[in-house]
């Protein structure tokens, strides 16, 4: 669980992805090094994981993306959580995921830079658009610190740079578990939960342009079909002009363990 799977070429063929990171207890991790999966037409699904070692610390909780550099994708890996003996670990470390064209080994190297950087974080969202046919931009948002405080912020990554700036935004609530895309010169942030009993994030569409968010309260849902968006998956589509949500739920202090049963369709017209 809490493992990402990041799409970085398609085809006639086959579909490409690099899987990295989760666990299948608090301290068992599985995906240590990225693996390359390949999904066929057919649906035949093909691993290769041949390396050793790749530097990273096993995590989970993290955020994975695919940026152009230079014209090819590369997934980039940022933050996320794990266990050691001395307590919990929270990342702010950045990793990029190389797969040459001519081999299925991929290649994975740390990003430094002594400028400006986010602080660790886990349960945050990053989400990906391009620049030019070039290069991309990484757009994380909110998540948990090390202190386990709901974070309200946004950075930008560029592939071009690969250099962080942050972006001070007006109105934007604290939120972790959500999700997030980019249309047009908007970033819609779906879902999440903070502390705050009145203030619960609902929709969260932050313009580009004047670094405004504007947010949106979910409306009120029937008690037999509840639905809670926090760690949920959800897909954009452009086409329809709709968001959909999928999956999602967690453990709660208050009711106990609850997954979601049906999905969500959010109308983009209305942001």
């Amino acid at each position: 669980m809490h493992s990402t799977l990041t799409e970085i070429s398609s085809s006639e063929d086959e579909t490409t992805y690099i899987m990295y990171g989760g666990r299948v207890s608090p301290k068992q991790y599985v995906n240590a090094c990225p693996i390359v999966v390949n999904v066929s037409r057919s649906y035949l699904v093909t691993l290769e994981c041949n390396m050793d070692t790749c530097g990273a610390q096993p995590r989970y909780r993290h955020s994975a993306v695919a940026l152009k550099q230079r014209g090819v994708a590369i997934v980039f890996i940022f933050g996320g959580r794990a266990h050691s003996q001395q307590g919990i670990l929270v990342f702010n470390d950045l990793w990029k995921v190389i797969l040459p064209e001519d081999e299925d080994k991929a290649e994975m190297c740390n990003i430094e830079d002594c400028s400006m950087w986010p602080c660790e974080r886990f349960s945050h969202s990053a989400e990906s658009v391009d620049v030019d046919s070039e290069y991309s931009d990484m757009y994380i948002s909110g998540g948990l610190d090390k202190f386990f405080t709901p974070l309200s912020d946004l950075w930008k990554f560029s592939s071009r740079t690969e250099k962080w700036s942050r972006i001070a935004v007006e109105g934007m609530l604290p939120r972790y578990g959500h999700t997030s895309h980019v249309l047009g010169n908007k970033l819609i942030m779906v879902g999440g939960v903070n502390t705050y009993d009145e203030l619960q994030p609902g929709v969260g569409v932050i313009d580009l342009t004047t670094n405004v968010c504007v947010e949106f309260k979910l409306p009120d849902l029937s008690p037999e079909k509840p639905i809670v968006l926090i760690n949920h998956t959800s897909t954009l589509y452009r086409d329809k002009g709709i968001i959909r949500t999928f999956g999602g739920g967690g453990n709660f202090f208050s009711f106990g363990t609850f997954f979601n049963n049906f999905s969500v369709e959010i109308p983009l017209h209305q942001f």
